[in-house]
């Protein structure tokens, strides 16, 4: 069915999507990596020209292959306790989403009855008799309405629920479907057990889809920069320090890393170090299955070096995006947009038309893949501290000023974002804005364009910036590790904010989309 692997041919769809919001065309090669990295759930819909319909996700041979064995975990060690302090002697330079979903619209079916009255019966029914007709009719409303208040007041306490259906039609009907908030997504401290990383600040971490388990490497506290690699597995809340053999990358911080499914590795770029303020321009890559690190020395240009900056992956087009950050050299913030080709081992200066977001660091970027969208927020250029919301476009090489309706988080730096498809919207956690620290939890919805204050009930992380939030596929939440709290010590707990939790708490929406193809080229409709 995959014919041609790097052949554009599918489309996709998040469950529970409006019309319009199918992605493609992408290769099964594409397909089936976002698949195997979560960012596609077996639930979700896929359609090539080889299938009369959108099916779902599960139903596609091969497209959910198995991950490969995990490998042996190291015996724990006794933990490190860390020292408190305050941020290492760098040079100082100033100065990370959102969630509920909109009211959808999608097209309805009109009901079809069949006839079960010959036209005799019809006509006594309906003609010559209508007392008797209105009489069935009143008591068998009646009759309904005390079965359903039954059943759903007493056994099931709440409405009733419409399934996803898919059907093809060339005419239907709008209704409207309004979500609740996400509110009932809580975070938990997740307090794990044995060995854990020294507690730190502006350390960086990545998802190994394959592993299922979540990467973290270097950071720094107040004696000086860390180049130490952990893994943590979120299934069984334990950490453990992989010590990689051979050539290891330079302790820093501030840098950034993003998972490349295709090869299985973790692409590391730049950073600075402490005390010494060196900053780096080297990319690196992590073997989790060798657990080898190896310095890739790219050919050609690359970015300059430069810490406080951004890098994710974009599946549709299967690179590595990085935007902005500081510069020493230039002693200046960037808004260079450049992208890491991890098969050709190549960087490229976008260099995108149109506008695109003011020079800046400490942002934070998420990619969205229900849109093929890349997510800014926030950040500072040494003046103020920014509010706005960004989106690129890599097949387009397009940035868009978003402009979102609404409430949006206060200006900050130092905070971070993570994309959670279960609810389709981008988390955002914490950060400064030079004065204050936050502990707020937002989500950013694509589809309304708007931000949420989710104000989760219960506990919470405390006040802090330059932490790691993360989206663990294998538990279904947003996993967070460490931080500057408060501006006076760095944190060494991990917490999960759990959105995976939803379901068994009334979201998805107890109505749900019906999707239905018409003749345009929409989510339910052949492409």
């Amino acid at each position: 069915m995959n014919g041609d692997a790097t052949t554009p041919s599918w489309y996709y769809a998040k469950a529970g999507a409006v019309d319009g919001q199918q992605v493609g065309p992408v290769s099964w090669e594409q397909l089936s990596s976002l698949a195997q990295t979560g960012a596609l759930t077996p639930t979700d819909l896929v359609w090539n020209p080889q299938l009369p319909s959108w099916v779902t996700v599960a139903e596609v041979p091969g497209l959910l292959a198995p991950p490969p064995p995990r490998l042996p975990q190291e015996m724990p060690r006794p933990g490190v306790a860390q020292p408190t302090a305050v941020r290492p002697g760098a040079t100082a330079r100033p100065g990370g989403v959102h969630p509920i979903s909109p009211t959808r619209q999608a097209p309805q079916p009109k009901p079809a009855y069949d006839s079960f009255l010959d036209e005799d019966e019809m006509d006594d029914f309906g003609g010559r008799r209508p007392w008797l007709r209105w009489g069935i009719t009143l008591g068998a409303i009646a009759v309904i309405a005390i079965i359903a208040g039954v059943y759903f007041g007493v056994i099931r306490g709440g409405t009733p629920e419409t399934t996803t259906t898919l059907a093809p039609t060339t005419t239907s009907e709008e209704t409207t479907t309004t979500e609740p908030p996400i509110t009932e997504a809580i975070w938990t401290d997740l307090a794990p057990m044995g060995d854990l990383p020294a507690a730190r600040s502006a350390h960086a971490a990545a998802y190994d889809s394959a592993a299922g388990d979540i990467v973290l490497f270097g950071g720094w506290d107040a004696n000086g920069t860390y180049n130490d690699t952990w893994v943590f597995d979120a299934t069984l809340d334990t950490w453990t320090n992989k010590n990689p053999a051979g050539t290891l990358p330079a302790a820093r911080a501030h840098h950034q890393m993003a998972y490349d499914p295709v090869s299985g590795k973790i692409i590391l770029f730049g950073g600075v170090v402490a005390k010494s303020g060196e900053q780096l321009g080297d990319t690196w890559a992590y073997d989790p299955v060798a657990n080898t690190w190896t310095d890739l020395d790219p050919a050609g240009d690359t970015p300059s070096a430069r810490d406080s900056f951004a890098m994710v992956y974009d599946q549709i087009n299967q690179k590595i995006i990085l935007f902005g950050g500081w510069s020493d050299a230039t002693g200046a913030h960037l808004n260079d947009t450049w992208a890491y080709d991890p098969a050709a081992n190549t960087w490229t200066n976008l260099n995108p038309a149109g506008d695109v977001p003011t020079v800046r660091g400490s942002y934070s970027m998420a990619y969205d893949p229900d849109d093929g969208k890349i997510i800014l927020f926030g950040g500072v250029d040494g003046n103020a501290y920014f509010t706005d919301t960004w989106a690129y476009d890599a097949q387009a090489n397009t940035w868009t000023n978003l402009n979102p309706t609404g409430e949006t988080p206060a200006g900050r730096a130092g905070h971070r974002l993570a994309y959670d498809p279960t609810t389709g919207t981008t988390i955002l956690f914490g950060g400064w804005d030079g004065a204050t620290y936050f502990n707020d939890t937002w989500a950013y919805s694509v589809a309304s364009n708007t931000w949420t204050n989710l104000s989760p009930v219960g506990e919470a992380p405390t006040a802090r910036d330059s932490h790691c939030l993360v989206y663990n596929a294998a538990t279904d939440e947003l996993i967070l590790f460490g931080g500057l709290v408060g501006g006076a010590s760095d944190a060494q707990d991990t917490w999960s904010y759990g959105l995976g939790e939803l379901s068994d708490m009334g979201f998805p929406p107890t109505s749900e989309t019906t999707l239905l193809p018409d003749t345009s080229t929409t989510l339910g409709a052949t492409p």
